[in-house]
């Protein structure tokens, strides 16, 4: 912890409400200028299971090494001072490593602005074995998301030289040496978006994490193609987000290109995420068509296809693509099920039951709406069960293949095989929403005086893709 006597008492707080009993916390003041130790101190009182370690400022990598070097448990787990752990994490995560029969397990996390208070933001985990391929490609969870046990770290350790990414090169370090983490499709954990938090000094930070993944991508003899595309797209998404509050920043970020490989889905997808949290918010903020986001982020895209560093047509089709993803998985599912749900329906029926099925599984539960589902493997496997039910739901899934009486949702994204079928259709709510939005993002840009592109865009660039249910 580095002065955060503001916040460090609610993370301890979520340690001593674990439901794992048996566990040390080692808590690093890394050279605090306030009350930081005394804080946590009294956070945690006569706990003998916490214990402080005092060093001179060493940076985030430098605490987190300093803890890592004085752990003695089999698992490691990490916890920065103003985030938290849900009560059940550390039991659910170890067991689901023990279950996966891997070094480690990662679950999902809350994205939540600085007072914490609870938005239901928590994408599910869509990689379920995370390896060194995996990520290879990106960070793929935060760093209290997971545990690990600590003989797979070995010798590896973060490194101060770098101030952003320095989890990611560590996760990359320890996977090169064969270790892996099983997902466990449940919120373990809550982030803190702090508004601002890109880099002061991007070009430095982005060059030294730039060059550790280069290397690790020689390393693993991969084709260049695809650690420039990796490269190129973390670039962007830095790039983009920066574009809203620097634009100076935003160019000479840009500057460090070329974008070759990046598809206006990609640049989409990054922005989704990352200007809203850098903003300190939510992504699902986008559905609002904020136009203090809208207007810098299209500059910014019309500016490279004006310099040709991107193809033409690039701006129109990454801000389709925005669209599509300002009509995420949860949003589709809570507008089918009022799509599906009215005063004679005895609940809804999912016909698929793969990642489209999660949403609304959940949706259903938080609803208290009664529901039951048929998958073609359950045909195939007596017995199968899906894989996200015991995470998501309080009780199982009832498989049976009709149920009278109840509202039919086709969760596929890919739904030809169901024809004749008088139901709500996961592909056509989520087309219709991803059209509402564009027409929302086109409206604000309009009312911002900006030029508004896509119009003469075909219907198909707004099909419901990026969200299979396989």
């Amino acid at each position: 912890m580095f002065n955060a006597a503001w916040c460090v008492a609610e993370a301890i707080d979520s340690l001593r409400a674990q439901t794992l009993a048996d566990f040390e916390a080692i808590v690093v003041d890394d050279g605090s200028a306030d009350d930081s130790d005394r804080a946590a101190m009294e956070a945690w009182g006569d706990d003998p299971r916490f214990r402080l370690i005092r060093q001179a400022n060493a940076g985030l990598a430098g605490a987190r090494n300093t803890g890592l070097d004085a752990a003695r448990g089999q698992f490691v787990a990490f916890l920065d001072a103003d985030d938290r752990l849900m009560p059940d994490a550390l039991e659910r995560l170890i067991f689901a490593a023990g279950a996966g029969a891997t070094p480690g397990a990662y679950g999902r996390i809350e994205h939540r602005g600085i007072e914490m208070h609870p938005t239901g933001w928590a994408p599910m985990t869509d990689v379920p074995l995370v390896n060194h391929a995996a990520l290879l490609e990106s960070c793929v969870f935060p760093v209290h998301a997971q545990v690990i046990r600590r003989n797979a770290i070995g010798a590896a350790r973060f490194d101060p030289a770098l101030r952003i990414g320095e989890d990611w090169d560590f996760w990359l370090r320890v996977s090169e040496g064969g270790a892996s983490w099983t997902a466990l499709d449940r919120v373990v954990g809550i982030y803190r978006m702090t508004p601002g938090s890109l880099s002061r000094r991007p070009l430095e930070m982005l060059g030294a994490l730039g060059e550790r993944l280069r290397r690790a991508h020689e390393r693993a003899g991969l084709n260049p193609r695809a650690r420039d595309r990796v490269i190129a797209e973390l670039t962007m998404e830095w790039a983009t987000a920066a574009a809203v509050d620097n634009p100076a920043q935003s160019d000479a970020v840009a500057a460090l290109g070329p974008f070759d490989g990046v598809t206006p889905e990609a640049a989409a997808a990054r922005a989704f995420h990352r200007v809203p949290w850098q903003q300190g918010h939510t992504p699902d903020r986008w559905s609002a068509a904020p136009e203090r986001w809208l207007a810098p982020v299209l500059g910014f895209w019309s500016r490279l296809e004006e310099n040709r560093r991107v193809p033409e047509g690039f701006a129109k089709a990454a801000l389709a693509a925005l669209g599509r993803h300002a009509s995420h998985p949860a949003l589709t599912a809570v507008r089918c099920l009022d799509a599906a749900l009215d005063a004679e329906s005895e609940g809804v029926h999912l016909l698929g039951l793969g990642n489209n099925a999660r949403w609304l599984a959940e949706a259903c539960e938080r609803r208290g709406a009664r529901f039951s589902g048929w998958d073609e493997r359950a045909m195939a496997s007596p017995g199968w069960r899906p894989a996200w039910e015991g995470a998501i739901l309080s009780k199982q899934v009832e498989i049976v293949r009709n149920r009278l009486g109840a509202a039919v949702i086709v969760t596929p994204t890919d739904d030809s095989g169901f024809s004749g079928i008088d139901a709500v259709r996961w592909h056509m709510v989520h087309e219709e929403l991803a059209s509402a939005a564009l027409r929302r993002f086109r409206a604000a840009l309009d009312g911002a005086g900006v030029t508004a592109v896509g119009r003469d865009r075909e219907r198909d660039s707004l099909q419901a893709s990026g969200f299979p249910s396989r």
